[in-house]
Protein backbone atom coordinates (compact mmCIF):
# COMPACT_ATOMS: atom_id res chain seq x y z
CA UNK A 1 0.00 0.00 0.00
CA UNK A 2 1.50 3.10 -1.29
CA UNK A 3 1.67 6.43 1.35
CA UNK A 4 -0.52 7.93 -0.44
CA UNK A 5 -3.11 5.47 -0.15
CA UNK A 6 -2.47 5.35 3.72
CA UNK A 7 -2.81 9.00 4.04
CA UNK A 8 -6.17 8.96 1.95
CA UNK A 9 -7.52 6.24 4.69
CA UNK A 10 -6.48 8.56 7.34
CA UNK A 11 -8.54 11.49 6.21
CA UNK A 12 -11.23 9.65 5.23
CA UNK A 13 -11.48 8.15 8.46
CA UNK A 14 -10.40 11.56 10.68
CA UNK A 15 -13.06 13.02 9.03
CA UNK A 16 -15.81 10.18 9.24
CA UNK A 17 -14.84 10.52 13.04
CA UNK A 18 -15.19 14.14 13.26
CA UNK A 19 -18.83 13.93 11.58
CA UNK A 20 -19.79 11.10 14.05
CA UNK A 21 -18.59 13.41 16.96
CA UNK A 22 -19.95 16.41 15.79
CA UNK A 23 -23.60 14.84 15.16
CA UNK A 24 -23.30 13.19 19.09
CA UNK A 25 -22.38 16.35 19.94
CA UNK A 26 -25.26 18.36 17.87
CA UNK A 27 -28.43 15.60 18.52
CA UNK A 28 -27.36 14.54 21.88
CA UNK A 29 -26.86 10.97 20.43
CA UNK A 30 -26.35 8.48 22.68
CA UNK A 31 -26.85 10.55 26.19
CA UNK A 32 -27.74 7.88 28.88
CA UNK A 33 -31.06 8.81 30.48
CA UNK A 34 -31.78 10.15 34.00
CA UNK A 35 -35.67 10.25 34.24
CA UNK A 36 -36.50 8.51 37.88
CA UNK A 37 -39.96 7.87 36.13
CA UNK A 38 -42.51 7.57 33.77
CA UNK A 39 -44.19 10.87 34.48
CA UNK A 40 -40.62 12.92 33.88
CA UNK A 41 -40.47 10.55 30.95
CA UNK A 42 -43.57 11.41 29.35
CA UNK A 43 -42.76 15.20 30.33
CA UNK A 44 -39.72 15.18 28.32
CA UNK A 45 -41.54 13.80 25.24
CA UNK A 46 -44.23 15.87 25.38
CA UNK A 47 -41.64 19.16 25.62
CA UNK A 48 -40.41 18.09 22.19
CA UNK A 49 -43.75 18.54 20.49
CA UNK A 50 -43.17 15.75 18.19
CA UNK A 51 -46.75 13.79 18.92
CA UNK A 52 -49.75 13.85 21.37
CA UNK A 53 -49.49 12.49 24.40
CA UNK A 54 -52.19 10.18 23.62
CA UNK A 55 -50.47 8.35 21.06
CA UNK A 56 -47.40 7.43 23.15
CA UNK A 57 -46.68 4.16 24.21
CA UNK A 58 -44.40 1.82 25.95
CA UNK A 59 -43.16 -1.36 25.94
CA UNK A 60 -43.60 -3.76 29.19
CA UNK A 61 -40.35 -4.65 30.70
CA UNK A 62 -41.10 -8.21 29.90
CA UNK A 63 -42.18 -7.49 26.17
CA UNK A 64 -38.91 -5.16 26.07
CA UNK A 65 -36.39 -8.00 24.82
CA UNK A 66 -38.80 -10.18 22.47
CA UNK A 67 -40.26 -6.79 20.69
CA UNK A 68 -36.24 -5.34 19.91
CA UNK A 69 -35.30 -9.16 18.50
CA UNK A 70 -38.65 -9.49 16.26
CA UNK A 71 -39.54 -5.80 15.25
CA UNK A 72 -35.63 -3.82 15.49
CA UNK A 73 -33.28 -6.23 15.06
CA UNK A 74 -34.41 -8.65 12.77
CA UNK A 75 -35.87 -5.53 10.09
CA UNK A 76 -33.06 -3.21 10.85
CA UNK A 77 -35.88 -0.56 12.13
CA UNK A 78 -34.61 2.64 14.08
CA UNK A 79 -37.78 4.80 13.59
CA UNK A 80 -40.58 3.18 11.69
CA UNK A 81 -41.72 0.62 12.27
CA UNK A 82 -44.03 0.07 10.06
CA UNK A 83 -47.80 0.89 8.61
CA UNK A 84 -50.33 -1.84 10.06
CA UNK A 85 -53.85 -2.39 8.61
CA UNK A 86 -54.81 -4.52 11.63
CA UNK A 87 -52.93 -6.29 14.44
CA UNK A 88 -51.07 -8.26 12.31
CA UNK A 89 -50.94 -7.27 8.62
CA UNK A 90 -48.85 -5.04 7.38
CA UNK A 91 -47.92 -3.07 4.20
CA UNK A 92 -43.99 -4.36 2.86
CA UNK A 93 -41.73 -1.54 2.60
CA UNK A 94 -40.26 -0.24 -0.46
CA UNK A 95 -37.44 -1.31 -2.05
CA UNK A 96 -35.81 2.40 -2.23
CA UNK A 97 -36.64 2.40 2.10
CA UNK A 98 -35.26 -0.92 2.19
CA UNK A 99 -31.70 0.61 0.69
CA UNK A 100 -31.82 3.10 3.61
CA UNK A 101 -34.45 2.22 6.62
CA UNK A 102 -32.62 5.50 8.40
CA UNK A 103 -33.27 8.20 5.88
CA UNK A 104 -36.08 10.43 7.11
CA UNK A 105 -37.44 11.65 3.77
CA UNK A 106 -37.82 8.09 2.32
CA UNK A 107 -39.56 7.31 5.53
CA UNK A 108 -42.20 10.21 5.14
CA UNK A 109 -42.48 8.98 1.50
CA UNK A 110 -43.22 5.88 2.59
CA UNK A 111 -45.79 6.54 4.84
CA UNK A 112 -47.44 9.27 2.79
CA UNK A 113 -47.60 6.65 -0.33
CA UNK A 114 -49.26 4.31 1.90
CA UNK A 115 -51.86 6.72 3.01
CA UNK A 116 -52.66 7.98 -0.32
CA UNK A 117 -53.79 4.04 -1.38
CA UNK A 118 -57.61 3.67 -1.94
CA UNK A 119 -56.45 -0.30 -1.86
CA UNK A 120 -53.91 -2.85 -0.54
CA UNK A 121 -53.26 -6.09 -3.13
CA UNK A 122 -52.08 -8.84 -1.54
CA UNK A 123 -49.01 -8.30 -3.05
CA UNK A 124 -48.05 -5.25 -0.51
CA UNK A 125 -49.10 -7.28 2.36
CA UNK A 126 -47.21 -8.61 4.61
CA UNK A 127 -48.43 -10.76 7.60
CA UNK A 128 -46.36 -10.43 11.19
CA UNK A 129 -45.90 -10.78 14.54
CA UNK A 130 -49.23 -9.58 15.91
CA UNK A 131 -48.45 -6.43 18.03
CA UNK A 132 -50.87 -7.73 20.62
CA UNK A 133 -48.80 -10.24 21.35
CA UNK A 134 -46.77 -7.95 22.64
CA UNK A 135 -47.59 -5.68 26.46
CA UNK A 136 -47.99 -2.33 25.40
CA UNK A 137 -49.37 0.45 27.24
CA UNK A 138 -50.26 3.99 26.66
CA UNK A 139 -47.99 6.32 28.43
CA UNK A 140 -49.88 8.89 30.04
CA UNK A 141 -52.07 6.68 31.70
CA UNK A 142 -50.36 3.20 32.05
CA UNK A 143 -53.83 1.62 30.00
CA UNK A 144 -53.43 -1.44 27.82
CA UNK A 145 -53.02 -0.56 24.07
CA UNK A 146 -55.50 -2.61 21.61
CA UNK A 147 -55.63 -2.24 18.10
CA UNK A 148 -59.52 -1.35 17.45
CA UNK A 149 -60.36 -4.39 14.72
CA UNK A 150 -63.31 -2.42 13.38
CA UNK A 151 -60.78 0.84 13.15
CA UNK A 152 -60.19 1.03 9.14
CA UNK A 153 -57.74 4.27 9.70
CA UNK A 154 -53.77 3.04 8.59
CA UNK A 155 -51.79 2.36 11.86
CA UNK A 156 -48.13 3.97 11.62
CA UNK A 157 -46.23 2.20 14.11
CA UNK A 158 -43.11 4.79 14.92
CA UNK A 159 -39.91 3.82 17.38
CA UNK A 160 -38.34 6.50 19.83
CA UNK A 161 -35.54 5.95 22.19
CA UNK A 162 -33.86 8.75 24.09
CA UNK A 163 -30.37 7.99 23.14
CA UNK A 164 -31.40 9.26 19.47
CA UNK A 165 -31.23 12.54 20.76
CA UNK A 166 -32.91 15.03 18.83
CA UNK A 167 -31.87 13.85 15.27
CA UNK A 168 -35.18 12.33 14.21
CA UNK A 169 -36.84 15.48 15.69
CA UNK A 170 -38.19 17.09 12.56
CA UNK A 171 -39.50 13.93 11.10
CA UNK A 172 -41.40 13.47 13.93
CA UNK A 173 -42.52 16.67 13.93
CA UNK A 174 -43.48 16.07 9.91
CA UNK A 175 -45.51 12.83 10.85
CA UNK A 176 -47.53 15.25 13.74
CA UNK A 177 -48.59 17.26 11.30
CA UNK A 178 -49.82 14.48 8.77
CA UNK A 179 -52.02 13.09 11.78
CA UNK A 180 -53.30 16.51 12.30
CA UNK A 181 -53.83 16.60 8.36
CA UNK A 182 -55.28 13.59 7.86
CA UNK A 183 -56.73 12.07 11.23
CA UNK A 184 -60.13 10.35 9.67
CA UNK A 185 -57.35 8.39 7.62
CA UNK A 186 -54.37 7.86 10.08
CA UNK A 187 -53.53 6.82 13.51
CA UNK A 188 -49.69 7.24 14.35
CA UNK A 189 -47.60 5.80 17.40
CA UNK A 190 -44.99 6.63 19.33
CA UNK A 191 -43.55 2.99 20.33
CA UNK A 192 -40.66 4.15 23.27
CA UNK A 193 -38.25 1.13 23.23
CA UNK A 194 -36.24 3.18 26.33
CA UNK A 195 -36.01 1.04 29.85
CA UNK A 196 -38.53 3.11 31.47
CA UNK A 197 -38.69 3.62 35.49
CA UNK A 198 -41.91 1.42 36.56
CA UNK A 199 -42.71 4.10 38.98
Amino acid sequence: MSIKTIIGLLVVTTVLSACHFMAQYKYHIGKEMSFKNKKDYLSYIEKKRIISAQHILYLDSSSLEDFYSDKIKNDNSLVYQGSYLNDSICIKKSFSLEENKSCSGRMVHEIKENLLKQQYPDSVLCQTKKLSSYKLYYLHNNQSFVIEHNNKKLKVFLLYSYRLGSYYNRFYKQMLQLQTLNSSLIDIYLICIDRIPNI
